[in-house]
């Protein structure tokens, strides 16, 4: 086992502009799967048993999926026993790995989700799994297209639990605001965060999420949002904005995300008081951050060393 932890390394995806992950070469990936290394699941006394304990293997289910929006599906994965919780803390992630068809070398399809279903619930894990468009015309090189295609019964190889290098652990109270930049899928580890956050009566931090979208049928979790904002109104505001065309009776923001839509939701204030969350399309991410040739909208608001890129 410990070989296999060795061969772990640091792998950035720069084009996409993904944070620093820790996954496996795909020579070491291939053996280690094939040998069948795996989390034991642990439980502490009075605990349930945890499914994801440490960096290993599991192999899950599919025990049914939901069509959430047109290129959107909630994919349930029956957990070992139905007293196991998958073990996932806040900033931690697993990664799926769908072996690709009619390869003789043994190839995977990987990509990194972050779980929907609460840390505490019992006998599943709930992803939500976008259709990747940029491989629309690929599928059989999309991790999320061999996902969408997955039937009950099936099963996927997942690797973790995982920590980015680059998230820092959250700490309740540790800021006094902080702001969260969405698009898309990118909010699943915002819910993450929420959901912990809030469910803390000792922690006071407030957060201000600005989730940006297509169209209003591209929103998933809303109903999740709005039921923390609700609940906890002194403490989280949702905003929502749609890029294309709104309905007539839209009162959120509308348009590309733009300096006085951020300035307008997103809190003020210095690296002591603040930090600012930004996860979503490479798209978006790039307009948020800039690049080498371009400014970002946000440069000109915080310290580069406020922002946390999922």
């Amino acid at each position: 086992m410990n070989s296999i932890i060795r061969s772990i390394k640091p792998f950035a995806v720069a084009a996409s502009r993904r944070p620093t992950l820790f996954v496996l070469t795909g020579a070491s990936l291939a053996t280690a799967s094939a040998l069948g290394y795996a989390t034991v699941s642990h439980c502490d006394d009075g605990q349930r048993p945890k499914t994801f304990t440490s960096v290993g293997f599991r192999t899950l289910a599919l025990e049914e999926t939901e069509q959430v929006t047109k290129n959107v599906k909630k994919l349930r994965f029956s957990l070992p026993s139905e007293d196991h919780v998958a073990g996932l803390t806040v900033s931690s992630f697993v990664i799926a790995l769908i072996r690709k068809k009619d390869t003789w070398v043994p190839q995977f399809l990987i990509r990194p989700y972050t779980p929907v279903s609460h840390e505490e619930d019992a006998g599943y894990m709930d992803l939500m799994v976008k259709l990747n468009e940029e491989k629309a015309t690929d599928p059989a090189n999309s991790a999320s297209h061999a996902l969408h295609n997955l039937k009950p019964g099936d099963t996927v190889r997942f690797f973790g639990k995982m920590i980015s290098a680059k998230l820092p652990e959250y700490k309740a109270n540790e800021m006094k605001q902080v702001g969260m930049v969405a698009g898309g899928s990118g909010i699943t580890p915002m819910l993450q965060i929420l959901r912990k956050a809030l469910s803390d009566p000792d922690d006071a931090t407030q957060f201000h999420l600005l989730y940006c979208n297509r169209t209003e049928d591209d929103i998933i979790l809303k109903e999740s949002l709005d039921k923390l904002a609700s609940a906890h109104p002194e403490r989280f505001k949702v905003t929502y904005s749609l890029s294309r065309a709104a309905p007539e009776a839209w009162q959120g923001e509308t348009g590309r995300v733009n300096a006085e839509m951020l300035k307008k939701v997103l809190p003020q204030g210095n690296e002591q008081q603040v930090r600012l969350y930004v996860c979503g399309p490479p798209g978006m991410v790039t307009a948020l951050l800039g690049n080498k040739t371009t400014q970002g909208l946000l440069e000109p608001l915080y310290e580069k060393k406020q922002i946390v890129e999922f």
